[in-house]
């Protein structure tokens, strides 16, 4: 998985897996926080790139999660 900075977006990218995925961003590394939400990748279930546009406040960071969903 790697992440990257455009336009105060992050764009995640990854490889592996049996190529259907979900994504899951939380504010705390467990997972278990009420700000933690899953989502598609773009162009679906089956693309290897996201864009997460939501913004990332002072002090704070986004963990991610890359799910293969079988």
């Amino acid at each position: 998985l790697t992440l990257e900075d455009v336009s105060d977006a992050a764009v995640l990218r990854w490889t592996g897996g049996s190529g259907l995925y979900r994504i899951v961003r939380s504010d705390g590394p467990a997972f278990i926080d009420p700000s933690t939400v899953s989502f598609a990748p773009t162009g679906g279930d089956a693309g290897t790139t996201s864009m997460d546009t939501e913004p990332v406040g002072v002090g704070t960071a986004h963990f991610y999660l890359v799910v293969d969903k079988y």
